[in-house]
C-alpha cells in the first residue's frame, strides 16, 4: 500500500506536457484579451475612461506576450501596435 502512495505523490511532468499547457494558456489568453477588452470598453462612454481601459489592456497584452512567447522586442511592439489598432477601430 505504501508503494501506491509513493507513486501517487511522485508526479513527473515532461517538457512536452509543459509545452502543451503553455500553448493552451497562450491560446486562451489570446482569445480572452480581445473579447474582454471589447466587452469592457462597450460599458463606458467617457473617452478618458475608455482610453485608460485601452492602455491597461494594451499593457497586459504586451506583458503577457513578452512573458509567454519567445518573440523579440520588435515583434512584441508590432503585435501590441496591431492589438491597440484593433481595439480603437
Amino acid at each position: 500500500m505504501s508503494d501506491e502512495s509513493e507513486l501517487i505523490d511522485n508526479v513527473v511532468y515532461t517538457e512536452r506536457s509543459g509545452a502543451r499547457w503553455m500553448a493552451a494558456l497562450t491560446a486562451s489568453l489570446s482569445s480572452a484579451f480581445p473579447v474582454a477588452s471589447i466587452v469592457i470598453l462597450n460599458e463606458y462612454e467617457n473617452i478618458h475612461i475608455r482610453l485608460g481601459i485601452l492602455a491597461i489592456f494594451t499593457i497586459l497584452f504586451s506583458a503577457a506576450l513578452a512573458v509567454l512567447s519567445p518573440n523579440k522586442k520588435l515583434e512584441v511592439f508590432a503585435a501590441s501596435a496591431a492589438y491597440v489598432h484593433y481595439l480603437v477601430i
